[in-house]
Formats: structure tokens, sequence, C-alpha cells
């Protein structure tokens, strides 16, 4: 219910609502009815509304949370990742994070960083994973496996390849394209790989016309 001093509130506020307008509202019999002030193209004038209850109108679909989930993209990506993390991998090292720093100026042809501490990644851990399986981490693994067995993977034990090509290499194939990040998680990925390739002592970084490339140190 509205009082007096509510009104006069009102008209404080705004001295469009005059004195016409606060009576009525004063008066009015309905819950829920109001004035709406409409300024819209200049052209002032009240608007009569009634405010109904949300909840009254559109009640709980499932009160009991009983029924089955809905089919949602997070449903579906949530599915996917089970499959992922439960699909028997080839055992891989871990891959680390590199320890570059994340740049936004990481790009095709960047040139690998000192190392200043492990950058975090989200795992699947933190989520709804099953038997605390780290998703992102057998989907950085399962790269790994595929760099090995690949044409650069091939290029880096000859001539070498560009730092940008191992880079692009997993975002053209082993990475999830919906995967979060995956442009970092791919440059992240680039000295873990040629590690578990070669060995950390079994390549080595040169620069060819201004760019970085990785070469297999013969013997490796």
């Amino acid at each position: 219910m509205l009082s007096a001093g509510d009104l006069k509130n009102v008209n404080a506020a705004n001295a469009h609502f005059g004195t016409d307008i606060l009576a009525s509202l004063l008066n009015e019999p309905i819950p829920g009815q109001g004035v709406f002030w409409s300024s819209a193209g200049s052209r002032q004038y009240p608007v009569p509304m009634r405010g109904r209850s949300f909840e009254a109108q559109h009640p709980l679909q499932d009160p009991d949370s009983n029924r089955d989930a809905v089919a949602t993209y997070a449903q579906e990506l949530r599915t996917r990742m089970r499959s992922i993390a439960t699909t028997p991998q080839t055992p891989s090292a871990a891959p680390s994070n590199s320890g570059r720093p994340k740049s936004s100026a990481a790009t095709a042809d960047a040139e690998p960083q000192a190392s200043e501490g492990d950058v975090s990644q989200p795992s699947a851990s933190d989520s709804d994973s099953p038997d605390g399986v780290d998703v992102l981490q057998t989907i950085q693994n399962a790269a790994i496996e595929a760099f090995a067995a690949s044409q650069v993977y091939e290029r880096v034990q000859t001539d070498g390849a560009a730092w940008g090509s191992i880079k692009a290499f997993f975002l053209d194939g082993p990475l999830p394209k919906d995967l979060h990040d995956r442009d970092q998680i791919a440059f992240d990925l680039v000295r873990p790989a040629l590690d578990k390739a070669f060995g950390e002592e079994g390549w080595k970084t040169f620069k060819k016309n201004n760019t970085t490339w990785a070469k297999a140190i013969d013997g490796s």
C-alpha cells in the first residue's frame, strides 16, 4: 500500500508526477497497478502499467530436480570431455606449461621466452571429470603423441621447423576446436613436445629469416 509520504517522495524525485497522477495512485484499488513516466522521443506522458509476479506466471519446471537434464551445449561439452578423459591414451610424459608468462602477443612465429615459473592451466579436475581425470592433461598428452608421428616432427629431425609451424600443427589437428584458450595452449605445447620427442638436450633453436626455428641435434 502507498502512503502520502511515498507519493511525496515520488513527486520530489520527478516533478512530472503531479497531484492528479499521485491522487489516482493513492486511490488505486488494483494491486500492482502503477504509472510509468515515458520521455521517449521528447513526448513526455504517463503510461499506465501493472506489475505482475514473475514466479506466479512462470513456475519452476522441475521443482523436485528429478527430471532429465535439458539438452544444452554445456551438457554436450561435459559428455565429450568425459569421453576424452575415459579413452585410453598412450603413456606420455606430462607436458609442463613451458614456463613462459602468458601473453596475448604470442603469435605463430613468437620466440620462446625464458622460464619464469609454471603457468597454471585450467584442468578437468576443477570441474565434473570422472574419477578425477585431468581432461586438459589428457588432451595435451594426446597432442604430444600426435606430434611425434607427424611430418612436422620429421622436419625438425632434418632441416628444422619454424616454432610457429609446430604451434600451427597443434591448432590444425590434435587440439579440439572449442578448447578454451587453445592458441595459448598450442604455444605452450611446443617446448614439452620437443622435450618429449628429442629429450631436453636433444634439440636446439636457431634464427632463420628473423624467425625462431627448432632442430634436432644430430644423434637425437
